[in-house]
C-alpha cells in the first residue's frame, strides 16, 4: 500500500498494481478470518492474535467499502489500555499515524452497513472457507480448511476446523508450538517428507486437530485437500465441502467432509467415506477448553456460563468420549492444559461405507 501511494503521488501512475489477483480481495479474507470475539482462525502456524490493521483502511478507501472496517472499531478503546495486561499494545503499531490519512470521511461511516456477505471461500494452496450467521459478537462463526502438509509452516490440519458461538469459541486449535522449544530438543523442523520429525509434534500433526483419522496414521503430506463445493446463497443451508480422500489414504475411494450452517445456528458437519477396509478405525476428533460432559451419542460443553451441544446424528451405534489430553511424556511436545479432546471412535463395516454426522448448537435457556 505504501508503494502504491507513493508511486501515485510522486510519479501520477500506480502500473496498475492493485490489479494483480488476489490483492484487494484479501481485505475479505482478514474480515471473514476473524471471529465474532477477534480472534482469528488459527490454522497452520499462524496465531489468533489480532489487532487493527491500518492497511485494511487504505483498501476500504480505495474499494470504497467502509463496510471492509466492521471489525477494526472495537479495536480503538485498546489504544488507551494500560500496558501489563500481557497482550502487545497496538498503538506499537508504526503505521497506526496512516489511519488519519486513509480513514474514510465522516459521510461514509455514517451509511456504512455490515457486510452483506456471511461467507467467504480461497481456493489457494491452503484453502479455506468461513461462515457466520451475523456480524455480532454473539453470532455463530465456523472456519474450516483443506490444503496439504507439505507447504510451508503448514500443519496436518486438512478438515480441520474452530467455532464460536454465543461469544465463546467452543472448537479450537492448539496452534503451534515454539519453534525453539522443540529444535533446542533436536527436533528437525524443516523436512517435509511423510517421516519427517516435524510429524512427531503433536500440535503439528492430525491428531493434534479437529478432523479425521483413519487406522492412527498421518496424514498423507503431500496429498491436496481441494474445497469442492461452497454455497452461501441460501441463508438457511450455508455449507462448504473438502475432499479428504487422497489426504486418508489408503484404500479409500471417497472421503468428503461437509460443513453446514443452518440459519438457526446449527452446524453439521456430514463425513462420506467409501472404499475403507473392514475393521479400519476412524476417529473424528475435537479440540476444546470447555469442560465436557459426554453420555451415549450427546456431549455437553460448558464454558464461561454457557452450554453447547454436540450429537452424533448418524451412525446409530457411535458414542462420544471425552477426556483432558493428557500431559506429554515424550520430552519435547508441549503440554496442553485445559484443553480436552472429544472424540468418536468407529470401525468401519464390510461394505466400506461409513457415515458419520454431528450436530453442534448453543444452548438455549
Amino acid at each position: 500500500m505504501l508503494l502504491i501511494a507513493g508511486l501515485r503521488t510522486a510519479l501520477g501512475e500506480d502500473w496498475d498494481l492493485t490489479r494483480a489477483p488476489g490483492f484487494l480481495g484479501s481485505s475479505e479474507f482478514m474480515l471473514h478470518v476473524t471471529g465474532p470475539g477477534g480472534s482469528m482462525f488459527t490454522f497452520a502456524d499462524g496465531g489468533d492474535g489480532r489487532g487493527v490493521h491500518p492497511a485494511l483502511f487504505w483498501m476500504a478507501h480505495e474499494r470504497n467499502r467502509p463496510d471492509l472496517l466492521q471489525l477494526e472499531w472495537g479495536w480503538f478503546p485498546h489504544f488507551a489500555a494500560a500496558e501489563g495486561t500481557g497482550k502487545r499494545r497496538p498503538i506499537n503499531n508504526r503505521f497506526l499515524p496512516l489511519l488519519l490519512h486513509w480513514c474514510p470521511d465522516a459521510a461514509a461511516l455514517k451509511s456504512a452497513r455490515a457486510p452483506s456477505a456471511l461467507s467467504w471461500v480461497g481456493h489457494g494452496a491452503q484453502p479455506t472457507a468461513m461462515h457466520r450467521t451475523a456480524w455480532d459478537a454473539q453470532a455463530v462463526w465456523i472456519g474450516l480448511k483443506g490444503g496439504r502438509g507439505s507447504v510451508n509452516h503448514a500443519h496436518l490440519d486438512a478438515g480441520s476446523f474452530v467455532i464460536e458461538a454465543g461469544g465463546v469459541r467452543w472448537a479450537i486449535d492448539l496452534g503451534m508450538q515454539d519453534y525453539h522449544s522443540l529444535e533446542s530438543k533436536g527436533i528437525a523442523l524443516w523436512g517435509k517428507g511423510q517421516e519427517a520429525p516435524r510429524w512427531t509434534v503433536f500440535r503439528l500433526n492430525n491428531r493434534g486437530h479437529n478432523t479425521l483419522t483413519v487406522n492412527d496414521r498421518l496424514h498423507f503430506v503431500d496429498a491436496d485437500a481441494r474445497i469442492l463445493a461452497h454455497s452461501a446463497d441460501n441463508p438457511a443451508d450455508r455449507y462448504t465441502t473438502v475432499d479428504l480422500t487422497a489426504t486418508l489414504g489408503g484404500n479409500i475411494t471417497q472421503a468428503h467432509r461437509t460443513f453446514r450452517l443452518q440459519s438457526d445456528g446449527t452446524v453439521q458437519i456430514e463425513d462420506a467415506l467409501e472404499g475403507l477396509a473392514s475393521k479400519d478405525s476412524v476417529r473424528w476428533a475435537m479440540h476444546t477448553r470447555a469442560s465436557v460432559a459426554a453420555e451415549g451419542s450427546n456431549a455437553v460443553l460448558s464454558q464461561n456460563g454457557k452450554q453447547f451441544l454436540a450429537t452424533i446424528v448418524e451412525p446409530a451405534e457411535a458414542v462420544f468420549q471425552a477426556e483432558p489430553l493428557p500431559d506429554p511424556t515424550d520430552g519435547f511436545n508441549a503440554p496442553n492444559p485445559g484443553v480436552s479432546r472429544l472424540w468418536i471412535e468407529l470401525s468401519a463395516p464390510a461394505s466400506g461405507a461409513m457415515r458419520i454426522t454431528v450436530r453442534l448448537k448453543l444452548h438455549s435457556s
